[in-house]
């Protein structure tokens, strides 16, 4: 799993430093590609980084990301690359 979360970071990290990606609640554009809100921006660097999710918005990312292999943990045990939510 480790490898998938440094994939889902590297994705992350490079869609936050490029400036023609910004945020937007707006359905049509969060699953386009170029603007994001919170939950489509996590989703889809985990779904980057192979995650089949099918997740859409934050009331149903748990239930997918559990089903995916993701764990609860703890806050106070949390590790780079865990999903908040």
């Amino acid at each position: 799993m480790s490898n998938v979360i440094e994939s889902a970071i590297s994705w992350a990290l490079a869609i936050a430093n490029d400036d023609s990606h910004g945020y937007s609640q707006d359905a049509n554009k969060r699953f386009a590609g170029v603007d994001y809100d919170c939950s489509s921006f996590v989703i889809s660097a985990y779904k980057q980084a192979g995650v089949p999710l099918t997740s859409t918005f934050t009331g149903n990312m748990k239930q997918d990301f559990l089903a995916h292999g993701f764990v609860e943990v703890p806050l106070k045990d949390k590790q780079r690359g865990d999903v908040l939510l």
